[in-house]
């Protein structure tokens, strides 16, 4: 079959949503299915209304791992036709912006159907970014005679007018992929959409079985034991608390080093700058090998983020064998289970402070954790089981079965659960830690 995959972010990108549905698509490749993505994103960037309208990246055609993609990129001519509405959605109030979306969704009609190639049968949009994007994809899917899904990667708290768009999307879509008990809940209950169309998938680890622990801590100077932070320094996912842990960590701890990694910001960069203690190291940015290797070098991983859908680098960490310190919401509590698998904490530096202690404290209970995420990793968070369950809900949209697939392709994986042999390779490699 053929399937469109539509989201503001694609890799290169490196952000858990993107990733995730990437994922889907290069496994529906392997599946034998005729896959497309389109995205007008394939780096970070903070200019979230001006960057996907009026100052776009400029149009590209590439291939990700078998999928190809396009990068939109908009002409002068709408650029024009897109200020008054883009003007609209920036000083109107969020009840107020549903004509603007829909105006500048419009705009951006002849150069998404121009990337989106052949005409699909199913067009799979995900959330992330402004609206107009997602909406691009349900009124192409729409024009198309189509089916839409989309990836609600609701978090906790976006309620009201200022979300009140992306949940019309979701009541208008023929499936809505959640990741969480929670999620689907809120789905029902506060925005409306029925139960039958809300399908439960998950995420599953995406590392990459090249990665040599050895070889990564050799290059950063790691020569210590060390608890990671992994993740963008964004407020809500909690790097500000863990680097505020640091001085009572340290201080029980001295022979530990605290490590972060993930996109900076301006503030984290100040941060990390002000900070003296060498044992406190930033990384900055690392690739998929590199982010596989800090993983499974770490005591643990340590996130504590208050605004998640689900949190895939907590399973990452699982399929390593390392358990996690975890924000403490509803979300997270339905994939992490508190003082079994990881530990669940607020987003307060002395509540960060006292998990990693705990923790640090208690390496036996922290690898019994550990072993407890891998085969929660086994037993829910497989990658082919999501990519199943994503076709369920693709055949419900469809309202036929999807073909069976074809043979599974071999040769090297760069992604996904590891495989036995990377997986004794790694463990190899970390039994120091």
């Amino acid at each position: 079959m053929r399937f469109l995959f539509a989201s503001l972010l694609y890799p290169p990108a490196l952000g858990g949503g993107e990733v995730h549905l990437h994922e889907i698509a290069k496994r529906m490749v392997r599946r034998g299915h005729d896959v497309r993505a389109v995205t007008q994103w394939t780096r970070m960037r903070r200019d979230w209304l001006l960057g996907s309208t009026l100052s776009c990246d400029k149009p590209m055609s590439y291939e990700r791992d078998g999928v190809p993609v396009e990068r939109l990129g908009y002409s002068l001519r709408t650029k024009l036709r897109m200020l008054p509405s883009v003007a609209t959605y920036r000083h109107a109030p969020p009840r107020r912006r549903g004509g603007a979306i829909r105006a500048i969704a419009r705009a951006m009609r002849r150069d998404f159907e121009r990337a989106a190639g052949p005409t699909p049968d199913l067009v799979h949009g995900i959330r992330i970014g402004c609206e107009f994007f997602a909406t691009a994809a349900h009124d192409y899917a729409r024009h198309c005679a189509a089916p839409f899904v989309i990836t609600s990667l609701h978090h906790p708290g976006w309620d009201g007018d200022e979300h009140a768009h992306y949940a019309a999307l979701y009541r208008e879509a023929d499936a809505v992929i959640a990741l969480t008990e929670y999620e689907r809940d809120v789905l029902v209950e506060q925005k409306g959409v029925t139960r039958e169309r809300v399908f439960l998938t998950g995420i599953g680890p995406i590392l990459d079985e090249r990665a040599d622990v050895d070889a990564f801590r050799a290059r950063h100077g790691l020569d210590r034991p060390y608890v990671l932070y992994l993740g963008r320094k964004v407020d809500h996912k909690g790097w500000r608390e863990t680097l505020a842990a640091a001085p009572g960590v340290l201080a029980r701890h001295p022979d530990v080093n605290l490590v972060f990694a993930g996109v900076d910001s301006d503030e984290s960069r100040a941060a990390f700058a002000a900070c003296t203690d060498p044992r406190v190291r930033n990384l900055g940015t690392l690739d998929l090998e590199e982010k596989t290797a800090a993983l499974a070098g770490c005591e643990f991983l340590c996130m504590p983020s208050s605004g998640e859908s689900f949190g895939g680098v907590y399973v990452e960490a699982w399929a390593l064998g390392k358990t996690v310190v975890a924000g403490d919401l509803p979300s997270i509590r339905c994939v992490v289970d508190d003082g079994v698998d990881g530990d669940l904490a607020a987003r307060d530096a002395r509540d960060v402070e006292a998990a990693i202690v705990r923790l640090l404290d208690d390496p036996a209970r922290a690898a019994r954790m550990g072993r407890a995420g891998r085969e929660k990793v086994k037993n829910l968070y497989d990658t082919e089981r999501i990519v199943d369950a994503t076709q369920r809900a693709y055949a419900f949209a469809l309202g036929r079965p999807i073909p069976q697939p074809s043979a599974p392709a071999t040769g090297d994986e760069s992604s996904g659960a590891v495989s036995p042999r990377s997986q004794r390779t790694l463990s190899a490699s970390t039994s120091r830690s």
